[in-house]
């Protein structure tokens, strides 16, 4: 019923293994003569160098690394490059022990002399010995691990050390150096929370420490430390990483809950162990070696590739478009892309992934934008744009140079050349010295004089030979000039690598371009820049025109931030932190405007200051002003500008933006710093302003590197006590203080958290592994959380799984070789499993960029083809909304079913939602796949229902041939019921209550529910889901590897789906219940042999 020559080379040979041998032998030799002297410290036992070769060159032998055991640790030293006089070397520590190294330094003895250390620091260096100390962020070496730190040093030959020895081990504080505070937070009888608070009472920073102690209890939960060891009653704790140090008269506390236990039972005999390893820091301008992003570079434009769309108000680059791709999709896909549209590509990202394309022929706007919606449509394609052009404008009022003279310090009355670090109490902020470490910060401007006696830039890009200009050098000195070096004057952050890239350096046109801007962001913030300065707008006449209403301006503005700020977002979401501070603008004084209806923005400018100025808006003066994606604008801060007035007090600038983004205001008025060619000068701006704020964030990072930028920009917008013209004050001491004992971004618990698991799949069906997945949250939920994704790989068959917190996400999943895919909406829920759809990815083939898509319509309540439904499609799965897919210069991409119910549809190959719509349907969401031969793929439309009705629609994949719809249940009176096959429908009081509408056997589905609540008759709804095909296994797997999706629709809405539970064993899938009109999540896998008992 249910169903050359041999001999030669021989010499040859012979020759290089005899110099290998030499050059082996006399190495160890020295070694063990200068081992035979050494003393033996942090437990160095028996030890053994090995000296590697390179290629024989001139008849010797280059020796350029050698390798060191030792006990527990191994040194590689590499040289990386050599020149006259000079080499750049690179030393890696592998632990070979069994325990983390902690707080590791290194000692060693050369005669080289090292000039520049990167990810190290040297502590000290006396005669021929080094030694050399973490960095604080790589400060332990776990069990199996390493850590690499390079260098640059002088010497003709290099002096390889003979040992290396790793001092500092974990020893006893002593009592006087801190103390422990037990204190007992709240008390329920069976439990408890306390915390311990560890104060620091000595001289000098505790490092890296733990807590040893004994309690009769046993701790359930705990915050800002973790449980090393729990034997017994004893406990030994571990600093979380972020608290690892503790300053002088500085205090840690240490959270924890007991669930069950008695708070009689107290914490005794405390002890407080840490790395005792103190010295010297290092000096304030290290140059780190550049990192790897990648590929980088873009094509400069000329002022005849400028072009201004009347129509629009943008301005563009002719004939250019701009393309970012998601993260993992091959660059030669978009090389098919870009013959596909006679285009070649002439920039690229590839840290970002993103593209700079080059029409083969000239093109109108109208061809342009077609194209970009044709390009856009790929799923795989995140957007499409043009590749807009502005002029990036300096927010500069100068005044007369003055040579920089030494002045009086008081932070109570600002005054002379120093104002501008007394206003903003810079001196007091400096009292924290001892407490900083380097920080790397930057800033995007015109150019720069690298070669300025008061500044030392670590990197620039896209800078002029010839040297700068002195808004570029004016800007980097406030932020930035050297500290104490009895020169010139002092920048705001004293511990610091800079690094700048340029705007017009290089230029071959007055405009810079969204891709030249996209490119220096990826350089700097690729490079780890923390703090970004930007003192630059993008155009005075559009910030006012906008400001006054013009729709145009505001267009050209606000389409540029949504350019920049879906590119700053992909950078958050690969993990990287940054601060972005921006110039609120000057537009209000030296700029005016008159009314020219006709004009692209409705004004033009004028030099007449009886002509229309005044009331510009910082949010429109530049495009990183006008960004509001939210995780994107709380990184960035928009600066006003500051006076001094007769009084002595402040006063807010004439020439300042206003609006409320404006973030905070810092002095703006002839402000001295540095100009090129060694000169010194005064100028005034928000362009002045802005690097008293981007110096200010540099220092609560260099004080406390933990920190995220959306903390750093908290802290220095809230973290005032002064305001001007109703807006903050910056105060740098006040923000530092509060930085410095800021624990961070770790709150004591963390927010509630559900899971998402499911599998990733290829064409065929089987699971591929070491896809990579990264859960993106596109909302927070509960949670105010700053780091916004998590990224984690398949196991073997293509499962993988993440614990996020509460809220709403996308997962983009890449594999090399395949499509990348994004799956939108994906809703995390406190408490829950979501059990996704299995994700299918399709094998990159060359040159393939389209295929023909086959589909079926269902009706889902009789199962019958349903004709002249019309399909369109989205890129991504899951996207319910926005721009549907197009053809290049056909338009939108549709198709409508046959008298049999199918469709076939030339589509883009890549990942879809199937919107699938007909009058008196409600309407379906369905994710397809288009790639070579993907079969026919089923979609189910359900009849409109009432409002006070749910469908309930089951389907599946081939196997098993029959699941079976189960609905069960007892009312409040009493009265149970259980509709499946055998019993189809569900009567009370002469109302049908629920029925089986359809019941299929062979596999796929549909199978449909229908139920009517009435408020008058309330009960319990639970809908089960039963493998009746192995009914009789009690080891099947079966169902939860059939892709079953049950879809639950009220009135004309889908309100629920759900994917069944993957590789869990179990016959019977319990899925919801709905009690008084609300649905409660089960999801449980169990076994049944008998459909007649499910319940």
């Amino acid at each position: 019923m249910k169903m050359k020559k041999r001999k030669m080379k021989s010499y040859v040979s012979m020759i290089l293994a005899l110099i290998m041998v030499i050059s082996y032998l006399t190495p160890l030799q020295s070694q063990a003569e200068g081992l035979a002297s050494a003393e033996s410290a942090a437990g160095l036992s028996e030890t053994v160098m090995a000296s590697g070769c390179n290629a024989v060159t001139g008849g010797a032998i280059n020796v350029n690394s050698n390798i060191f055991t030792g006990d527990g640790y191994a040194v590689e030293f590499v040289v990386n490059s050599q020149w006259d006089g000079a080499y750049n070397a690179n030393i890696k520590i592998t632990n070979s022990s069994n325990s983390a190294i902690e707080d590791w330094s290194l000692e060693f003895e050369s005669k080289n002399e090292i000039t520049n250390i990167w990810n190290a620091n040297i502590q000290s260096h006396e005669d021929n010995a080094y030694k050399i100390k973490n960095a604080v962020w790589n400060q332990d070496i776990p069990a199996g691990g390493s850590v690499s730190f390079g260098f640059t040093a002088k010497g003709d030959d290099v002096d390889y050390p003979s040992g290396y020895t790793m001092p500092g081990k974990e020893v006893l504080s002593d009592n006087t150096d801190y103390s422990i505070r037990y204190v007992i937070d709240s008390d329920w009888t069976t439990g408890f929370t306390a915390r311990i608070e560890i104060t620091n009472t000595g001289e000098a920073d505790i490092e890296d420490w733990s807590l040893d102690f004994d309690l009769d209890n046993n701790i359930s939960s705990i915050w800002n430390a973790v449980i090393k060891e729990h034997t017994g009653n004893h406990y030994v704790l571990k600093n979380t990483g972020y608290n690892q140090n503790i300053g002088t008269g500085k205090s840690v506390s240490i959270g924890f809950v007991v669930s069950a236990g008695s708070s009689v039972n107290v914490v005794m005999n405390a002890v407080l162990n840490q790395i005792k390893d103190t010295g010297n820091l290092p000096g304030e301008d290290n140059t780190p070696e550049l990192e790897d992003i990648g590929t980088a570079y873009f094509q400069d434009i000329t002022d005849d590739d400028v072009i201004t769309d009347e129509d629009t108000g943008l301005i563009y680059a002719k004939n250019q478009l701009l393309i970012s791709a998601m993260d993992g999709l091959d660059y030669s896909v978009v090389e098919d892309i870009a013959k596909d549209i006679n285009a070649r590509i002439v920039g690229y990202l590839e840290l970002t992934n993103d593209y700079q394309l080059q029409l083969n022929e000239n093109t109108d706007i109208e061809t342009l934008n077609e194209i970009i919606d044709y390009v856009s449509s790929f799923s795989f394609i995140e957007s499409a744009s043009l590749n807009t052009a502005f002029l990036s404008e300096e927010d500069v009022v100068k005044t007369n140079d003055t040579e920089y003279a030494g002045d009086d310090w008081s932070e109570s009355k600002p005054g002379g050349n120093n104002w501008g670090l007394e206003a903003i109490r810079a001196l007091s902020a400096w009292d924290f010295y001892s407490n900083m470490q380097s920080v790397k910060i930057g800033l995007l401007d015109g150019s720069f004089d690298e070669n300025h006696e008061d500044l030392q830039y670590a990197h620039t890009w896209n800078n002029a030979s010839t040297g700068g200009e002195s808004h570029g050098t004016h800007v980097s000195g406030i932020m930035a000039a050297k500290f104490n070096n009895k020169k010139g004057i002092a920048g705001v952050v004293p511990k610091k690598a800079l690094y700048a890239f340029s705007t017009d350096g290089t230029a071959t046109s007055k405009y810079s371009t969204v891709m030249e801007y996209k490119y220096g962001f990826a350089n700097l913030i690729g490079n780890n820049v923390k703090v970004i300065n930007v003192s630059q707008n993008t155009g005075w006449l559009q910030c006012y025109a906008a400001s006054h209403g013009n729709t145009k301006a505001k267009s050209y503005v606000i389409t540029n931030a949504g350019i920049l700020e879906e590119f700053l977002q992909k950078l958050i979401n690969k993990g990287y932190d940054f601060v972005i501070v921006a110039a609120a603008g000057n537009v209000n004084n030296d700029h005016y405007f008159t009314k020219v209806p006709l004009a692209t923005y409705g004004y033009i400018e004028t030099k007449n200051p009886y002509d229309e100025h005044g009331d510009a808006l910082a949010f429109y003066n530049s495009f990183l002003n006008a960004i509001t994606l939210s995780d994107v604008k709380k990184r960035i801060i928009t600066v006003g500008s500051i006076g001094l007035n007769f009084s002595g007090g402040y006063t807010l600038s004439k020439f300042s933006n206003i609006g409320d983004r404006v973030d905070i205001v810092a002095p703006g008025e002839d402000i001295n710093s540095c100009y090129v060619n060694n000169r010194y000068g005064k100028m005034g701006g928000t362009s002045m302003a802005a690097p008293y704020v981007a110096g200010t964030a540099g220092l609560l990072y260099s004080v406390n590197p933990a920190l995220s930028g959306p903390e750093v920009k908290r802290i220095i917008t809230s973290k005032y006590s002064r305001s001007v013209s109703e807006y903050p004050l910056l105060d740098a001491y006040a923000c530092v203080k509060y930085a410095k004992d800021a624990v961070g971004n770790t709150p004591p618990q963390g927010p509630p958290t559900g899971i998402v698991t499911g599998l990733v799949k290829g064409i065929t069906g089987t699971g591929l592994s070491s896809v990579n997945v990264t859960a993106i949250r596109i909302n927070s939920g509960q949670a105010n959380l700053d780091n916004h994704s998590s990224v984690t790989t398949t196991s073997s068959n293509g499962e993988y799984e993440f614990v996020l917190p509460e809220g709403t996400y996308n997962i983009l999943v890449s594999k090399k070789g395949y499509y990348p895919q994004l799956v939108k909406n994906v809703l995390i829920t406190a408490g829950q499993t979501n059990y996704m759809e299995n994700i299918i990815i399709s094998d990159i083939t060359a040159g393939v960029l389209s295929s023909e898509v086959n589909g079926r319509v269902t009706n889902a309540l009789t199962g019958e083809m349903i004709a002249n439904a019309q399909v369109r499609f989205r890129k991504s799965w899951n996207n319910t909304s926005g721009a549907y897919v197009s053809k290049l210069f056909s338009g939108t991409i549709k198709a409508n079913t046959n008298s049999h119910g199918t469709f076939e549809v030339s589509l883009q190959i890549g990942n879809y939602t199937a919107e699938v719509v007909k009058d008196g349907y409600i309407t379906g969401y369905y994710n397809i796949i288009s790639t070579l031969n993907p079969g026919t793929q089923n979609m189910v439309l359900t009849p409109v229902i009432q409002d006070n009705q749910y469908r309930i629609v089951l389907t599946w994949g081939s196997t098993p041939a029959d699941l079976d719809s189960h609905l069960a249940g007892k009312l409040e009176d009493g009265t149970a019921f259980h509709i499946y096959y055998s019993n189809k429908v569900f009567g009370y009081k002469g109302s049908t209550i629920a029925q089986l509408d359809l019941d299929d056997t062979s596999g796929y589905g549909p199978e449909t529910i229908t139920l009517t609540l009435k408020a008058d008759i309330p009960g319990t709804y639970r809908y089960i889901v039963h493998d009746y095909t192995n009914r009789a296994s009690f080891t099947s797997n079966a169902l939860s590897l059939s892709g079953a999706s049950v879809k639950i629709y009220r009135g004309n809405d889908l309100i629920k789906t759900y994917n069944v539970p993957i590789n869990e064993r179990g016959n019977l899938w319990r899925v919801f219940e709905i009690n008084n009109g609300v649905i409660n999540t089960l999801n449980t896998m169990s076994y049944q042999s008998s459909s007649d008992n499910i319940n």
